[in-house]
């Protein structure tokens, strides 16, 4: 499996600044469309590789949802520190990420919120953590067969993801969802919600779940029609692209 062009990269030089985040087995490339629309929108964007992707699926072995969490928070540091005046937006895991951050630091002025994962599609998925917790399985792997959630045929084979993942991967998502879940009242920054009718990995009453659970004012919501989960590659990515940097743009200050 090869990885190229899958290394963390910014692009963009304003004062505006947005951090973005890919999911669970993917890398920063499937966050490029979206990074690139960003900045020629005047936004300075800052993708980060989450620790144990873009490499060997045994590194989800040595590292997990600390790391990711650690990866997320100095990230946003980072950015703020150049660009006062940023925002966040994650895919999949990299939603629960930017959520985390939105629960935790004040100065989030909108995050936007794509295919959130709180919720797994399946009753196997609900079962599959406590089971794991308990039990040798842990040590083993699972194919994601068919490959990533993608309509999109030419896309699935342009980007890069792991297909083969261990099972002590899939409990530090887990780990994610659970600490998420209990904080997002924390979330009081504007909220965009983006997903799609036809995801396989996270139902769409992710939705209503999570505009239930937050503390922000100010939400909206954006339900697609065609893509499936990775909607940053997906037949829709324009309107992805579109909606997050038109939400960016009506929630942060262009003087920074």
């Amino acid at each position: 499996m090869k990885f190229e062009g899958c290394k963390a990269f910014e692009i963009g030089n304003a004062k505006r600044g947005v951090l973005l985040l890919h999911g669970f087995t993917g890398t920063p490339k499937d966050m490029r469309y979206i990074a690139e629309y960003l900045a020629g929108k005047g936004f300075t964007v800052s993708v980060p590789l989450l620790p144990g992707h873009a490499s060997d699926p045994e590194d989800l072995k040595k590292f997990g949802w600390e790391e990711w969490i650690k990866t997320a928070e100095y990230s946003w540091e980072s950015l703020v520190k150049k660009c006062p005046s940023s925002a966040i937006a994650g895919l999949s895991m990299g939603a629960l990420l930017a959520l985390h951050i939105g629960a935790h630091w004040k100065n989030v002025m909108a995050i936007a919120c794509l295919a959130t994962p709180l919720v797994l599609a399946g009753w196997q998925r609900r079962l599959v953590a406590p089971i794991l917790r308990f039990s040798p399985w842990k040590d083993f792997y699972y194919n994601k067969r068919g490959g990533s959630d993608v309509k999109d045929e030419k896309a699935k084979a342009e980007f890069p993801s792991y297909t083969r993942v261990p099972f002590k991967g899939v409990l530090s998502l887990m780990a994610v969802v659970e600490i998420v879940r209990n904080e997002l009242n924390k979330v009081t920054a504007p909220l965009l919600l983006v997903h799609s009718e036809n995801d396989h990995t996270a139902p769409v009453k992710n939705v209503e779940l999570v505009k239930r659970l937050v503390s922000s004012t100010s939400m909206e919501a954006v339900i697609l029609k065609d893509s499936f989960h990775v909607m940053t590659i997906d037949v829709e990515k324009e309107k992805v692209a579109k909606e997050t940097a038109g939400f960016f743009m009506r929630h942060i200050s262009t003087k920074g």
